[in-house]
């Protein structure tokens, strides 16, 4: 006969597993975001270099100076 066992109960370690799993995934993450914001940045170099764009110009780009890598940082316009 089977006994009834509580959810909660049948892997004590599941929790810490999925929160290192979670961690984990989210250090991934931002490490893959800092690597595309790294390649973006040079790609809009590259661009204002070609279009010759002014000190002035590029300082009204705020975004482009940020170190933050984060995506609830994002702009919508």
């Amino acid at each position: 006969m089977l006994q009834y066992v509580p959810f909660f109960q049948i892997d004590s370690g599941a929790d810490e597993q999925y929160e290192a799993e979670l961690e984990r995934v989210l250090e991934l993450r931002r490490a893959s975001l800092s690597q595309y914001m790294l390649a973006v940045r040079s790609e809009i170099e590259g661009l204002w270099l070609e279009l010759m764009m002014s000190d002035e110009e590029k300082d009204e780009f705020d975004g482009f100076i940020d170190g933050e890598y984060s995506l609830s940082r994002q702009v919508i316009s």
